[in-house]
């Protein structure tokens, strides 16, 4: 989110005072049919993407392949997935508007987490492997990179995975990975890039927000 911090370096008085954007901000969050879009537009102009895709930028980048495994839930998985979408058909009924849109912010997240792996959701601590199609199908990549003597690198977008995740794959490659999350101080983080690089470095790195 654009805040007026922002603005007060690339164009002052864009956005307003603290005070005025938060007013602007919650005025577009209760409109249902405009939403965002006047803010995104009145910021384009000093957003500056790059993809890449963009060969003017990287030159150097081979072409990207993508190749889908779809990972099907566990019995836990499903009847929890179950669960939760009884409980917020339940939970919309009544609501709407702001909060409706809300709560189903809400159960999108928690979606999410039972799809990564129940122990998530439930905060028990516990990660069995078995319990996630997810470990599942990275065990069987994970081996096969492991058998073939090649590193990994392995994406999440909840730092709480990274832990219980660096622990199943250093079973699998028998020796310890790296770990990179916005808790990582930025004094190590190229220390660590380096680090996997290195020809007998790391076999696997994960990599999370």
């Amino acid at each position: 989110m654009v805040g007026p911090g922002v603005s007060l370096i690339i164009c002052p008085g864009l956005l307003g005072s603290a005070q005025a954007f938060s007013r602007f901000a919650r005025r577009l969050a209760e409109d249902q049919q405009a939403g965002y879009a006047p803010l995104r537009k009145l910021v384009q102009p000093y957003i500056l993407r790059r993809l890449k895709s963009d060969r003017q930028i990287i030159a150097d980048l081979p072409d990207k392949t993508e190749l889908k495994a779809y990972c099907p839930l566990t019995r836990m998985q499903a009847a929890l997935y179950q669960e939760s979408v009884a409980t917020l058909a339940q939970q919309i009924e009544t609501l709407d508007g702001i909060q409706r849109r809300g709560v189903v912010l809400a159960f999108l997240m928690r979606f999410k987490q039972i799809c990564n792996h129940p122990s998530q959701w439930l905060g028990d601590g516990a990660y069995a492997p078995g319990d996630s199609g997810k470990f599942s199908r990275l065990r069987e990549l994970a081996e096969a990179i492991a058998a073939r003597q090649e590193k990994v690198l392995v994406f999440t977008q909840f730092q709480e995975m990274t832990g219980p995740l660096a622990g199943f794959l250093q079973e699998i490659f028998g020796r310890p990975g790296l770990v990179l999350h916005g808790g990582t101080p930025v004094k190590a983080r190229q220390s660590l890039a380096e680090a996997f690089q290195r020809e007998f470095g790391p076999p696997f790195f994960l990599l999370s927000q």
